[in-house]
């Protein structure tokens, strides 16, 4: 009786000792996304390139000690990646037009991640944290962009170029309002399905407990493409942020 009196004494000391050295921050987190796509399909492949997007959002911190905790957020993160849509020339005048058009497809995500946080103190103000976990996804927003490369080879005058920017202009217009008009990602029967999940790691240096700045990448796991087992994609993210606790 004496040993179990002793052992929930002991327990109770280092429940208390743990309470005690527990820590609650909340805080906020905006950055800059590099985000793209994995796929299977050979030919896709090269044609997919990394697009830039932003991230932000409300943050808590837990930590059980100075050194060992959990984070989570709550963020809207702008995913998607940037499709070679056609690569072609023709000629004008005494020269050739070299163009290539992209699609970019904005995939709008409330993220919460979970990490576990290791610190590790570089001095009495500063720490370089360290951190993984998983995080889930769902799609909220979606949006196709259009842009083109444009470049000229030959003696081409300005009035050729003018009208040869002004007829992509045009072309590519059309094309992305055609586009969201017809195709829908996230909604019911889309292409996408909403729900998304994978895991991350950042590291981070962070200043007097409050100000941290963050690199970080998530790989999705789950593949988007809905209902479809022969073709996989999956989301893929490179993140800098700035974020500030209360």
């Amino acid at each position: 009786m004496k040993t179990v009196s002793k052992l929930i004494i002991t327990l109770l000391f280092l429940a208390g000792a743990t309470a005690a050295n527990a820590q609650f921050k909340a805080g906020l987190r905006f950055g800059g996304n590099l985000s793209n796509i994995i796929t299977d399909e050979e030919d896709f492949k090269e044609r997919i390139n990394e697009k830039i997007g932003f991230h932000g959002g409300i943050t808590a911190e837990y930590m059980f000690s100075p050194s060992i905790g959990i984070q989570t957020a709550i963020l809207y993160s702008e995913k998607g990646s940037k499709l070679l849509f056609l690569d072609t020339e023709t000629s004008i005048e005494d020269g050739r037009a070299l163009y290539k058009v992209y699609l970019t497809p904005k995939l709008g995500y409330i993220e919460m991640p979970l990490h576990a946080v290791y610190k590790l103190p570089l001095g009495a103000a500063s720490s370089l944290t360290l951190s993984a976990g998983p995080y889930i996804g769902y799609g909220v927003t979606e949006k196709i962009k259009m842009h083109y490369d444009l470049k000229f080879t030959g003696d081409i005058t300005k009035e050729s170029k003018k009208e040869a920017r002004n007829s992509l202009d045009e072309f590519t217009e059309n094309m992305e309002k055609g586009l969201n008009e017809t195709i829908v990602l996230f909604k019911e029967d889309g292409i996408l399905t909403p729900f998304d999940f994978g895991a991350g790691l950042s590291v981070g240096y962070e200043l007097l407990q409050r100000f941290e700045v963050k690199a970080g990448m998530d790989m999705g796991l789950k593949n988007i493409l809905r209902e479809n087992e022969d073709e996989s994609i999956k989301n893929t993210n490179i993140y800098l942020s700035l974020g500030f606790k209360f």
